[in-house]
């Protein structure tokens, strides 16, 4: 019988994360569309149809109405309208992708997933700075830049800025951090040498 379940759990999970992929995308499809019909249809403010279905008169007009000759209430209605569509618009990607990702790993999966990202969030310290050393890049090649601390040499793409000896280096998921001590850091991407 156990055998039976775990065999179809898989195929469920994932109709089920695609399910909630499809709804997210509908969801954020459907935000950014109320803010296209703003600006192109003539549709209603948003702050002026929660005021409405709360029973308030708002002064907030539709596109069409909007006067430009009083810019500043012009401004207001359009940045706000671009403060409610744009940030619910993310959020609702971001809640269905967490869903997503609960349901296509399990709980357990999911919580093991969280921490490892957790664990790569950590900074992991890679010594003190005692040299840098610019490797100009080539025709099809990039500028490295390499980090010498006490306790080896790393890679970071780019050219450095002016560094302090003694300077903390960190390395926090795929980049290195060099701070020196006065709260002025500098991050660059780590180089992978082959």
């Amino acid at each position: 019988m156990k055998m039976k379940r775990m065999r179809y759990e898989q195929p469920v999970r994932q109709a089920a994360a695609l399910a909630i992929f499809l709804v997210g995308i509908w969801l954020t499809t459907g935000i950014l569309g109320l803010l296209y019909s703003y600006f192109a249809e003539n549709g209603q403010h948003p702050i002026a149809a929660v005021g409405e279905l709360l029973g308030f008169q708002t002064d907030f007009k539709s596109f069409a109405e909007l006067s430009w000759f009083n810019a500043i209430n012009a401004i207001m209605n359009v940045t706000t309208v671009l403060m409610v569509y744009i940030p619910l618009a993310a959020l609702a990607l971001l809640l269905c992708n967490e869903a997503r990702l609960f349901v296509s790993k399990g709980r357990n999966g999911y919580a093991a997933y969280k921490e490892q990202q957790r664990a790569q969030s950590k900074p992991i310290e890679l010594g003190t700075l005692i040299g840098v050393t610019v490797n100009n890049g080539g025709f099809f090649t990039s500028t490295t830049t390499t980090i010498q601390t006490d306790q080896g040499f790393y890679f970071v793409y780019g050219r450095t800025d002016t560094l302090q000896a003694g300077s903390a280096v960190r390395l926090v998921g795929d980049e290195i951090i060099l701070d020196n001590g006065q709260g002025i850091t500098q991050r660059y991407p780590q180089a992978k040498r082959s």
